[in-house]
């Protein structure tokens, strides 16, 4: 209750905290046409962006799924548009010269490298800062990557964000919000950050950990070897005994102690001691972690798993690539008003990704389209109906010379064979 009223004064003081809106049904955040005049003071409460990085650092389970979904996005070529049909594409447009197959953000880095670290950014963080540079007035012409983990939002006084502050080489630098362009995913908690899918899975990646290396310390440092006593026959001499019980410390470490002893048994028999490896196995739990942090990132385990079966795999690919399709027009609705907005005519136009959503099902539909074309088309109008190309100079045979036996050639070689 103290604590509770302490806030209140404060927020009455310095203006309106992101910890408000957990509290209240109607938000106080500064909105167009709302005016706060402290709300500038204070940042509004920044997620904590480091224990992601270090999940997609230690846990190889994110680690391939953010590096199997990242270059897949990055890959779609990127391009400018006419609205609405799209039919139009301007290859020359400035931003294509930046973003595009050929184009260059920045010296330090290519189109691709660009791209692979926004979308990167995006399924680690939630979020993913541009900056717009230009050496003259007028349109950018140069673009940089700001990491998440050290960027801070001001909440606005007339806008819900007045301005991007970033740590950088020791110090704050304070950027206007027209500078910057800021992708983030969905957040029911802030309207500020986007909410990482890590976010979600922080606890079931540290348990993941957790079961990893202890599979790794019962094997490291001898602690994988057996333990146990072997009976041997009460009729082996005592030099034979020691000579096994010798080989077994000898080949196993000593960490383990293994004991020879003779009985009358009659035949050599193992008795395990202490547990083994199997009675606290987390192979089955890992593999459910998996499962779990692959689908929370948008990589179907179809994909990934050797089990799959080939049905299985189509169905987990176009998943995929409908997942990767969503980070693409995620992307290009943002950069319709925030990139395109710098170059003049930017209503007239729209920016999109090479649709990834073509997988082998596509192929094999049109594969037997071709099959069952063939022996109906000549070969010439094969290649200009599926491959856009020109006829071969000279001659026009059947796809299928088995069906038809047709085979017309020249005038100049059918006058040379009669």
């Amino acid at each position: 209750m103290i604590r509770t009223s302490v806030r209140k004064l404060i927020s009455w003081v310095l203006g309106p905290t992101e910890l408000e809106t957990r509290d209240v049904v109607v938000s106080r955040q500064a909105h167009p046409q709302q005016k706060f005049d402290h709300s500038q003071m204070l940042f509004a409460p920044t997620p904590n962006l480091v224990p992601f990085i270090v999940q997609y650092a230690l846990n190889h389970w994110v680690y391939t799924a953010v590096n199997k979904l990242a270059p897949i996005a990055a890959a779609a070529d990127f391009m400018v548009t006419s609205r609405p049909d799209g039919l139009d594409v301007d290859r020359e447009h400035g931003l294509v010269q930046l973003l595009g197959r050929y184009g260059q953000p920045n010296r330090d880095t290519d189109s691709y490298e660009w791209w692979e670290t926004h979308f990167q950014n995006l399924l680690i963080s939630g979020n993913s800062y541009w900056l717009w540079e230009s050496d003259r007035p007028g349109a950018p012409t140069r673009l940089r990557m700001l990491e998440p983990e050290n960027m801070k939002i001001r909440p606005g006084v007339n806008e819900t964000v007045g301005k991007y502050t970033y740590w950088a080489n020791g110090v704050w630098i304070d950027y206007d919000p027209v500078q910057i362009t800021h992708f983030k995913r969905a957040n029911p908690y802030s309207r500020y950050y986007g909410l990482s899918a890590l976010a979600v899975l922080f606890r079931l990646a540290a348990g993941d950990n957790e079961m990893l290396q202890w599979n790794n310390d019962f094997f490291d440092n001898e602690l994988g070897m057996p333990s146990g006593i072997i009976i041997v026959p009460s009729s082996t001499s005592e030099s034979e005994r020691k000579r096994i019980e010798d080989e077994m410390i000898a080949k196993h470490g000593e960490k383990r102690r293994i004991m020879v002893i003779k009985s009358d048994a009659g035949k050599t028999v193992w008795l395990d001691a202490g547990l083994k490896h199997k009675d606290y196995d987390f192979e089955k739990g890992r593999t459910l972690h998996r499962k779990a942090i692959f689908e929370a990132l948008d990589l179907p385990l179809g994909v990934m798993a050797e089990t799959s079966t080939e049905a299985h795999a189509i169905v987990s690919e176009r998943r995929m690539m409908e997942a990767v399709r969503t980070w693409h027009i995620r992307t290009t609705r943002k950069l319709n008003v925030d990139g395109l907005s710098f170059w003049p005519m930017w209503a007239s136009l729209q920016t999109d990704f090479e649709d990834v959503r073509r997988n082998a099902v596509d192929w094999r539909r049109e594969k037997l389209r071709r099959d069952a074309d063939e022996g109906i088309l000549t070969v010439d109008e094969m290649r200009m109906r599926e491959y856009k190309l020109g006829p071969i100079d000279g001659e026009t045979v059947r796809s299928q010379n088995g069906n038809s036996g047709e085979q017309q050639k020249s005038s100049g070689d059918s006058g040379g064979n009669s």
